[in-house]
């Protein structure tokens, strides 16, 4: 009997094709945002400086200036120390997709129509064979 059960367990599961397709149900997406114009916030610093001498130099802590009289000639250079940090802003969003993972996928195949004579009868065949197999089995008990 535990035969005959086993059989049948594996004949039913063999008639099947299940397909599992694996899909995310949180994604998790990052859009940067760039921009060629950005805005960085600079600390406001303010140098001032008066002398009677013929030159004169100031500082602050993004640039350099030095000035000097030569000649009746005012003569003026600006330098910048470094540079200033630029900020990209990073945009993060979750998206949650709302279909359950794995779900079963039945896959359909076309049959070629009609089916010949012969496949018919071997179809047949089988059935009466594995029919017979059961009965047999199920008398011997």
């Amino acid at each position: 009997m535990r035969r005959a059960a086993l059989l049948l367990t594996l004949v039913c599961a063999a008639c099947t094709r299940t397909v599992y397709v694996p899909t995310e149900t949180v994604r998790r997406v990052t859009q940067v945002v760039r921009d060629t114009a950005i805005a960085v916030p600079v600390d406001p610093e303010r140098a001032q400086n008066t002398t009677r001498d013929t030159c004169s130099h100031l500082e602050t802590s993004l640039a350099v200036s030095d000035a000097s009289v030569s000649g009746g000639v005012l003569r003026h250079t600006l330098e910048q120390l470094g540079e200033v940090p630029a900020r990209i802003r990073y945009i993060e969003t979750l998206r949650v997709d709302s279909v359950p993972v794995p779900y079963p996928v039945y896959v359909d195949r076309p049959v070629p129509q009609p089916v010949p004579w012969w496949q018919r009868a071997l179809m047949w065949a089988g059935g009466a064979a594995i029919g017979a197999a059961a009965l047999r089995l199920w008398r011997k008990k």
